[in-house]
């Protein structure tokens, strides 16, 4: 049975931890999970 509803949007960004740089820039990035 289909749903007329709409859901929110959701993302998740994955970056390696191993680069402080790239978790520094993710944190101001508009993913909902890094």
């Amino acid at each position: 049975m289909p749903s007329n509803r709409l859901r929110p949007r959701r993302s998740c960004l994955a970056v390696p931890g191993s680069n402080p740089r790239f978790l520094e820039k993710a944190q101001g990035l508009p993913a909902d999970q890094v």
